[in-house]
């Protein structure tokens, strides 16, 4: 059984039934599916969906706070009196294999402030991306692979991010 399209149908059914279809109402109905589903999960059967659904939720939270700091960051140096950028176009190695993972690390790294994916590699495993302040071009690679990639693929992949994944 696929949880989340039950989710999804239980938040239709609630739009349905309260008559208000609008994008607030449909989370709502969301979130009382998933509140009715977890009550009920020992009688439906066992299980990945609330794991799962807490870890994309945790992830998004950290990756709109990684967004925030960037933010910050970019909005401090434009606002300075001393303009002290150092852009760079920066290959970046990445462990991203399958189209998703790609295409959602290449989402986020051009969401996120002062940085911008500008081409992939044939063999698809380097990103060139333009990075608006990067004096130190082994700490700004390191820092789009430890913040961005490295959760990414915990996420996708289901790894603990403290253990070591596959290089290949």
């Amino acid at each position: 059984m696929n949880y989340f399209l039950v989710n999804a149908f239980l938040a239709f059914i609630w739009a349905l039934l309260s008559g208000v279809f609008t994008l607030e109402n449909l989370l709502i109905g969301f979130l009382l599916g998933y509140a009715v589903l977890f009550a009920a999960r020992r009688v439906l059967g066992p299980t990945r969906y609330f794991y799962k659904s807490t870890r994309a939720a945790g992830f998004l939270l950290y990756a709109f706070y990684q967004i925030l700091q960037a933010n910050l960051k970019v909005a401090a140096e434009v606002l300075s009196p001393r303009l002290d950028i150092q852009p760079r176009i920066l290959a970046v190695p990445v462990r991203s294999r399958t189209e998703l993972e790609l295409t959602l690390l290449v989402i986020l790294i051009s969401l996120t402030p002062g940085t911008l994916v500008i081409d992939i590699s044939t063999d698809r495993r380097v990103l060139y991306i333009h990075h608006m302040i990067a004096p130190d071009p082994e700490a700004a690679i390191a820092g789009i692979t430890e913040t961005l990639e490295r959760p990414l693929l915990s996420l996708l992949r289901g790894v603990p991010q403290d253990e070591k994944e596959e290089t290949a």
